[in-house]
């Protein structure tokens, strides 16, 4: 009896819907406030935040629609918050289905004179557009926002889609002060809760059961006077089981973006539900996604993804002139994957299947990610390589923490030839084997295998990519540098500057050359660009530099950065405590090769001297060597990355090692007037 009593007053806790939290009434100490009590820095805050997500039987389609209905207050503290008071709500779309938004409702509140002052949302305040062919989505703009309101906002989403129950967030960009949850779901769908994020969270639970008004038609025989069949309503109520599951979260901190984190939602605090199950009238229980394997088999059956795959006669023609004459595996693959990135145009769509069938794809010579990438599963296999579809969360979708189809967006493909396994993606024209683009460098994939297995597959390459960066310059006593600029990119770097050269004209790259690349701007003239459309070969960029004021003089004194424009001159990592991974993408280093030439009529009285950092287990390295000879400086500098991917834990360490390369690279050569 006292367990009873204990479980039911945390109940009252979480739901109390916050007996002092009701949408419409807003109390004067909120509308007052002018910080957040727990961080005074926060520009706005999540003052309260409710889910209510349940299935709500409809007579228009005799089942069940999901329904969310979500009421949010939101504190503008100063004019760096005011976008924080505009929601964007996502509405997924498939065909005919899609997620609908109404209901919606809110309120600005404003001390005007001491008074509240109450501004309405209006229709003129909502807007909804589409964004693809998957997603709508609905921007609720509230009106008269500005530094200290208060703003809510409810709305009600309603689903088609009864296995996709929305995210519950619990963390943001700005601080949450409490979020209570609640999930009501039949007897007729099984769900497995998922949490994700640093701080915890209070969940609780009930059974209960309700009754269900069923409504539907129902045709008996023909009459014998008309002959005409009889339809008609049946209406009965049926008794439901229902689990409730309640969530609940306090006090929860800012999240703060920084470098180096390929999608910052991938570690807010959240909950999801996973359907892993069903159980329908007079059926038996119906398990689906449980394991990698049971994803690899469903993925195997799916007519639009691997029942696509055995179909080979729309390319045969096309594939045998391909591979005419060649028998070594990999020349093989790469000859197939050369067709099919000449063949096949990205319509830009991150896409696990195919829409109308690979053949009509092909014909089109356009397709999704999914489609072109397994129109090159197949076109291996039917040239006798083993090679499997690999199942794909982009950086921007998240990344799958459980067995689930549904946490995949993307299609890449593994193949073995006779000099080991590649990594292949032919929606890209620069793609070359086991370099991908980085939307799909997120961790691990999964490959499906035609016997229903499943195996997991790194997406980071294991060997590092290499920039080499020539400089030899001249300074001159009045503070100014000229002289000559040689880039090598290799390997990941590479890919990255053909694939973003080829979106920009030569005048917006030598802008972005002078302006961004390098830590001051520079003038670039005869700039030269080598082998942009040879893939076997690195990417070189030559071009003449100037720079007026490249130097600090101080009486007879010149001040030189040894690095000139190429150094770091700011630790990217600023958070006293990071509660999420460092992401530098790929493995990489960088060199500097560097040679300054000093004015006859000057002398060296000081360079820095070379160190060397290396952190442990060797995730990184730097080394600095610098030497002197009459009037010449010469300067090398290499960078290693071995680790891209380090745990929170390891923030402090990295700050650390990027600390002492900031300071290191700001100590100047000191030249003096002889």
């Amino acid at each position: 009896m006292k367990k009873t009593i204990i479980i039911l007053l945390m109940l009252v806790s979480v739901l109390g819907r916050a007996q002092d939290v009701k949408f419409g009434k807003i109390d004067a100490q909120t509308l007052s406030q002018t910080q957040h009590p727990t961080d005074p820095e926060a520009a706005a805050a999540v003052l309260y935040r409710e889910y209510k997500t349940e299935y709500v039987y409809s007579k228009s389609t005799d089942w069940f629609i999901l329904v969310t209905e979500v009421f949010e207050r939101i504190k503008i503290y100063n004019k760096n918050g005011l976008d924080a008071a505009n929601k964007l709500v996502f509405l997924y779309v498939d065909n005919k289905d899609k997620e609908k938004i109404g209901s919606i409702k809110g309120f600005t509140y404003n001390l005007v004179g001491g008074k509240e002052e109450k501004t309405k949302l209006n229709d003129e305040n909502i807007f909804q557009e589409k964004v693809s062919d998957f997603y709508n989505k609905a921007s609720i703009t509230p009106p008269n926002v500005k530094e200290g309101s208060v703003v809510d906002i409810s709305y009600k989403v309603s689903s088609p889609f009864l296995w996709n129950i929305p995210e519950l967030r619990f963390q943001e960009d700005i601080p949450v002060d409490k979020v209570v949850s609640e999930v009501v779901v039949p007897e007729y769908y099984i769900f497995k809760q998922h949490v994700k994020g640093m701080y915890p969270l209070t969940f609780n639970e009930k059974k209960s059961l309700r009754l269900v008004q069923l409504t539907g038609k129902v045709s008996g025989d023909a009459g014998l006077e008309t002959g005409v069949q009889q339809t008609k309503m049946v209406s009965e109520k049926v008794s439901v089981n229902e689990t409730t599951y309640y969530v609940s979260g306090e006090n929860i901190p800012a999240m703060r973006d920084e470098s180096f984190v390929s999608n910052i939602d991938n570690y807010r605090t959240a909950v999801r539900y996973e359907l892993t199950g069903t159980k329908f009238f007079n059926s038996p229980y119906k398990m689906l996604s449980q394991t990698w394997n049971d994803v690899a088999k469903n993925m195997n059956e799916y007519e639009n993804f691997g029942k696509q795959l055995s179909k080979t006669g729309y390319f045969k023609s096309d594939l045998a002139s391909a591979t005419a004459g060649i028998q070594d595996t990999l020349q093989k693959a790469v000859a197939i994957f050369s067709h099919v990135k000449q063949k096949m145009n990205w319509n830009q769509e991150k896409r696990l299947y195919t829409e109308d069938g690979l053949e009509k794809a092909y014909e089109k010579g356009s397709g999704n990610s999914g489609e072109i990438n397994l129109i090159l599963t197949a076109m291996l296999r039917e040239a006798g390589l083993q090679a499997n579809p690999v199942l794909v969360s982009t950086r921007s979708h998240g990344i799958p923490i459980f067995p689930t189809q549904q946490g995949f967006n993307y299609v890449v493909v593994n193949v073995i030839t006779n000099q080991g396994s590649f990594l292949l993606d032919a929606t890209e024209k620069f793609a070359v084997p086991n370099i991908l683009p980085e939307r799909a460098i997120n961790w691990i994939g999964y490959m499906v295998k035609p016997d229903g297995t499943s195996e997991s597959v790194n997406l980071t390459p294991k060997t590092p990519s290499k920039k080499v960066v020539y400089v030899s310059a001249n300074l001159s006593s009045d503070g100014s540098a000229s002289g000559k600029v040689r880039i090598q990119h290799f390997d990941q770097y590479a890919f990255n500057f053909r694939e973003n050269h080829s979106r920009q004209n030569r005048e917006q790259y030598l802008d972005y050359l002078e302006n961004k690349v390098f830590t001051s701007d520079i003038v670039v003239d005869n700039y030269n660009l080598q082998n942009e459309t040879d893939l076997s070969k690195p990417i070189i960029e030559n071009f003449e530099f100037s720079k007026e004021d490249q130097c600090e003089i101080i009486g007879d004194k010149i001040y030189v950065s040894p690095l000139l424009f190429s150094s770091r001159q700011e630790n990217p990592f600023k958070l006293e405590k990071r509660d999420y991974p460092i992401d530098f993408s790929f493995p990489a280093e960088s060199q500097y090769l560097i040679t300054i030439n000093i004015p006859e009529d000057y002398t060296l009285e000081s360079v820095p001297e070379s160190v060397a950092f290396e952190l442990p287990e060797g995730i990184g390295s730097y080394q600095y060597n610098i030497t002197s000879r009459g009037n010449q400086v010469q300067i090398k500098l290499t960078s290693n990355i071995h680790a891209p991917l380090i745990s929170s834990e390891g923030y402090v360490m990295i700050k650390n090692y990027y600390e002492q390369i900031v300071l290191k690279n700001k100590e100047p050569i000191v030249i003096k007037k002889i």
